[in-house]
C-alpha cells in the first residue's frame, strides 16, 4: 500500500491520507503506525480516501477499526496551528461501491463516517 499525505488547515486540521492499492493484513502496520504519526503530530482529523484502493478485506477492516480507536483514547488537547477541531477522528471520502457495500456489510458503518468529498469530511469536523 502506497500512502499519499496531504495536510490542511482550514477549515479545521487535517491529514488527508490518499490510499493505493489493497488494504488487507500487510498494509495495515504502516497505516496505523502513518495515522498514530498524524495524531502525535497534532491531526487528530483524518481523511482516509479509498479512490485507489483496490480491495478491503476483513484484516483492512481490522485496521479500519483500529484506526477509529486511536481517537477514542483519551489525550491532551491542544492546537494545531491555533485551530482546534470540534469533533475529531477518520472520515472516509471516495468508497469504491464494492468497498462500500462491504462495509455497509460489517459493523463498521456505525463507527465510520464515509463523506461523498473532501470538503464534506472537513466541514463534519466542525
Amino acid at each position: 500500500m502506497e500512502i499519499m499525505i496531504l495536510h490542511v488547515h482550514m477549515p479545521v486540521p487535517a491529514a488527508i491520507l490518499h490510499l493505493q492499492g489493497e488494504l488487507n493484513g500487510t498494509s495495515d502496520r504502516v497505516l496505523i503506525e502513518e495515522i498514530k504519526r498524524q495524531s502525535e503530530e497534532g491531526f487528530h482529523n483524518i481523511v482516509l480516501d479509498l479512490t485507489y484502493v483496490d480491495r478491503l478485506n476483513e484484516a483492512g477492516l481490522s485496521t479500519l477499526k483500529t484506526a477509529v480507536s486511536i481517537f477514542k483514547r483519551p489525550r491532551a488537547s491542544g492546537t494545531v496551528g491555533g485551530l482546534k477541531a470540534r469533533k475529531q477522528g477518520v472520515k472516509l471520502i471516495h468508497v469504491p461501491q464494492e468497498i462500500q457495500t462491504f462495509l455497509d456489510g460489517s459493523d463498521m458503518s456505525s463507527l465510520l463516517e464515509t463523506c461523498t468529498d473532501l470538503s464534506q469530511a472537513l466541514a463534519s469536523f466542525k
